[in-house]
């Protein structure tokens, strides 16, 4: 038995499909159109420059000295980046007591490689200031100066602006998960060279 349909049944549904059309067509007197877009008179609200410059997710960073290619976060990548990569904006580790939380860590360049600066620290302008408010969508701007560098505990629930590696973008995070050895974290990401936004 074929599986093929008969030419002529083939032109019957054909013929009815286009009879069912053109019946459509002459009862709407008219062909029918795509809706209209906006007229050129119309306003459309304005878009704040500033939110179409945001990039935002949510990273998990690992504690350096058990997870060293997982210990550091680069906002600008959007990915999670090695300790010692020099493009990192922002690292985690553990070095306390046990029943202590992990730490940030910020790498800012001394310039005194002799006595404390590291060569990952190289070129490196990283910083990290707490802010008054527990929701970052209040917080349209971050500080121009307050930022801490190198090690830093946060609180869980604290927003935070963070300073970028190049010294000249900015984040906004919210710590979500505080434990021995990652934190997590909610983050926005102004890709502009600014400290605004909103």
């Amino acid at each position: 038995m074929s599986n093929r349909m008969k030419p002529e049944v083939a032109a019957a549904i054909i013929g009815v499909i286009g009879s069912i059309a053109v019946a459509i067509i002459s009862n709407s007197g008219k062909t029918p159109t795509p809706p209209e877009g906006p007229k050129p008179s119309e306003k459309r609200p304005p878009i704040d420059a500033a939110s179409r410059s945001i990039t935002s997710g949510h990273a998990i960073v690992y504690d350096g000295h058990t997870r060293y290619e997982l210990s550091g976060f680069s906002f600008g990548e959007k990915s999670l980046v090695g300790w010692g990569s020099g493009r990192a904006d922002l690292l985690v580790e553990h070095t306390g007591d046990i029943a202590e939380p992990a730490h940030f860590f910020l790498q800012y360049d001394t310039g005194e490689r002799d006595v404390s600066g590291s060569p990952f620290d190289a070129g490196a302008k990283s910083g990290i200031a707490k802010v008054d408010s527990n929701n970052p969508t209040d917080v349209p701007e971050c500080p121009l100066t307050g930022y801490a560098t190198f090690r830093y505990s946060p609180v869980a629930g604290g927003v935070y602006c963070v300073r970028a590696r190049d010294g000249v973008h900015f984040a906004m995070i919210k710590v979500t998960d505080l434990l021995t050895d990652r934190i997590g974290f909610d983050w926005e990401y102004q890709t502009e060279s600014t400290r605004r936004f909103k």
